[in-house]
């Protein structure tokens, strides 16, 4: 028997079920993970392949966790990027925050010697790209190994912030749903306003996006127009509605707001897309002086492309398709980081607290 072991740092708190103090990350979601990475990167011999499972391979992982806090996440708390404390939901599968105190261990065995070494090869890579459990893809179950190379982050736009600007994990959370907020929805704060990148970069590619299209179905007091319009929003992962809210303040010339709340719900009519998650994550990790927020873009899969969804309101259903060719999210993060230039302003929705962060390419 061949072994390997390996600490890990644990940058942002892992969501994790209340009922299971101490849990922290899980063999049996690294292992399925680890085990992709590895057969899509790395050359894998035949017999490292485990017996009748094609995507597994011969080794076993174990995670020890000497001292991990488990904090109760209360219900109907305000947590940045994370509504799973809310509701029903909250009530039958209460989440709680895991922090491990100490370094986790990983410890690997096999009878391949080779393939022990491919791991120990691969898995400073692996961390350094990879997020574990409930939210991952906003920053939460953030770990990389404890002697880690800061070059295997050179290829990788950040956004960095002064730790002095870092209370707890909360300030991070914070600036991830400001950044991803301002480019995917746009940001109607008490004390700021921002279009959506997304809808200016749509415009520039020459169609429109839904928001206009579902405020003249559902609202009125719009004009119909001849431009094309497509559910875009979609290819940045899928949401179960849309709401809009009367609007009590001074109001914006051209915009129109319901006389009470309007939820829309949205469902795909193919049962080829149900769920899509996000294809950009968020990856915060920390260093002497300062934290980096590293974003880790990923492919549109081409089952996005020219998908039709319903979406329901007040008893009336609309339909509209997503755009014919899937986003490339990997243009849409470099515009968009030109038009913020090298760092921006984050803020809550009261304004405060605020950050300054700089943009590192």
């Amino acid at each position: 028997m061949f072994k390997y072991s390996v600490s890990l740092k644990q940058h942002t708190p892992l969501i994790h079920f209340h009922k299971q103090p101490g849990a922290t990350l899980r063999a049996t979601e690294l292992k399925p993970k680890l085990d992709k990475y590895l057969i899509k990167n790395c050359e894998i011999r035949k017999e490292w392949i485990t017996s009748g499972q094609e995507d597994a391979l011969d080794y076993k992982v174990r995670v020890i966790a000497p001292a991990v806090d488990s904090i109760p996440i209360a219900k109907g708390e305000q947590t940045p990027a994370f509504f799973g404390n809310m509701g029903d939901e909250y009530d039958d599968n209460p989440k709680c925050f895991s922090i491990a105190s100490k370094p986790l261990k990983l410890s690997f065995s096999s009878f391949h010697s080779e393939l022990v070494k491919q791991v120990e090869t691969c898995l400073g890579e692996f961390f350094a790209r990879h997020n574990f459990g409930t939210r991952q893809s906003k920053g939460y179950g953030s770990f990389t190994t404890e002697i880690f190379s800061p070059e295997l982050y050179n290829t990788m736009t950040s956004l960095r912030v002064g730790k002095r600007q870092i209370r707890d994990f909360r300030d991070l959370m914070n600036i991830i749903n400001y950044y991803y907020q301002r480019l995917r929805s746009g940001i109607n704060y008490r004390h700021e306003y921002q279009h959506a990148f997304l809808k200016m970069y749509l415009e520039g590619k020459g169609y429109h996006w839904e928001k206009r299209w579902l405020k003249e179905k559902f609202i009125g007091g719009l004009p119909p127009r001849d431009e094309e319009e497509r559910f875009a929003r979609a290819m940045l992962g899928l949401g179960g509605a849309y709401t809009f809210k009367p609007k009590h303040r001074d109001r914006r010339d051209g915009q129109v707001y319901p006389d009470r709340e309007v939820n829309v719900n949205v469902e795909s009519t193919t049962t080829r897309v149900s769920r899509f998650k996000s294809p950009v994550t968020f990856k915060p990790v920390e260093f002497g002086t300062h934290w980096s927020i590293f974003i880790l873009p990923q492919w549109v899969p081409e089952e996005m492309e020219s998908v039709r969804f319903k979406f329901s309101a007040r008893g009336d259903s609309h339909y509209l398709e997503t755009p014919a060719k899937a986003l490339d999210i990997e243009d849409l993060i470099r515009s968009y980081h030109i038009h913020l230039g090298r760092g921006f302003r984050a803020s809550t929705y009261t304004g405060n607290p605020a950050y300054q962060v700089q943009i590192h390419h």
